[in-house]
């Protein structure tokens, strides 16, 4: 993945991804994609990635480093077209269909 890739899904990071990572403590996934989305970002290599809060990494819901693991799925995540819909949040254009659909029944 190269660099304007990377750094277009961590800024379209989303709740779904922070789930599939592995959750962080404290935090809704939807709190958290947030977080993730203005945090300094340290490359580990090989496709790992340790977002940091204050120069500190976050942890995850099972008590390790929450990390960033690019791998098919992820990037799967992050091709999906995302929209605004309020300053630093985002909504799948999945789930804004599915919402639409919703509002047009009787």
């Amino acid at each position: 993945m190269d660099e304007d890739e990377f750094d277009r899904m961590i800024s379209n990071f989303t709740p779904e991804m922070v789930d599939y990572l592995g959750g962080i403590q404290g935090m809704s996934n939807e709190e958290a994609a947030e977080i993730v989305r203005d945090l300094e970002i340290k490359s580990e290599g090989n496709n790992l990635y340790v977002p940091r809060q204050a120069g500190q990494t976050l942890i995850n819901n099972d008590g390790g480093v929450f990390e960033i693991v690019v791998d098919d799925r992820l990037r799967a995540m992050a091709t999906r077209e995302f929209t605004r819909t309020a300053p630093g949040r985002t909504r799948s254009r999945v789930r804004q269909e599915q919402l639409e659909q919703q509002e047009a029944m009787p």
